[in-house]
């Protein structure tokens, strides 16, 4: 199989850029080991990788052309036969790229709702902390929280308390 390079050249606006194939004979442009009809058949790996690579090369919504150039020519004319193939194959690879692309949004969706309602729960409860700590008459912040080995927190707490409520002066006291 011998690829050769598109026409890279610049082209008027509305005319396809060329992609060319030349080929032994036509069962080269597909998969041998693929039992499907013809015309439902995958692509060769190596030529599927030579189109889309060349396909990007140019700009997203620019025509293109496929040119494919056999050495042995079928009894046969296989044009439309192997026009409708690569077409199929095509059509197949992005109806599953776009299935993958809408599960892939589907899980982002769900992802953001998950954060939004953590966040959203947090946000809550530390609200509702701060209610108590009032209910209670918890003015100090001493009081009301302490360090693991025991003693109270100081002005250290003034970072802690600053989501549900107003926070501790500097000397560990809520503010009236």
């Amino acid at each position: 199989m011998r690829f050769s390079l598109p026409y890279t050249a610049a082209t008027d606006r509305g005319r396809p850029h060329n992609i060319s194939l030349k080929l032994r004979d036509m069962n080269q442009l597909f998969n041998s080991m693929d039992p499907s009809p013809f015309i439902e058949k995958d692509l060769d790996d190596d030529a599927e990788e030579f189109i889309v690579s060349w396909a990007q090369e140019f700009p997203f919504n620019a025509p293109l052309k496929l040119r494919i150039y056999l050495d042995q020519w079928p009894a046969e004319d296989p044009k439309e036969l192997i026009r409708m193939a690569v077409h199929n194959h095509f059509a197949h690879g992005a109806q599953i790229t776009d299935l993958e692309f809408k599960r892939l949004l589907r899980q982002g969706r769900t992802s953001l709702l998950i954060g939004l309602l953590f966040l959203a729960l947090v946000y809550c409860s530390a609200g509702c902390c701060w209610v108590v700590r009032r209910a209670l008459g918890l003015r100090s912040c001493e009081r009301a929280l302490r360090l693991p080995d025991g003693s109270p927190c100081g002005g250290r707490c003034k970072s802690i308390f600053t989501i549900g409520g107003p926070s501790c002066d500097g000397a560990g006291f809520m503010p009236s």
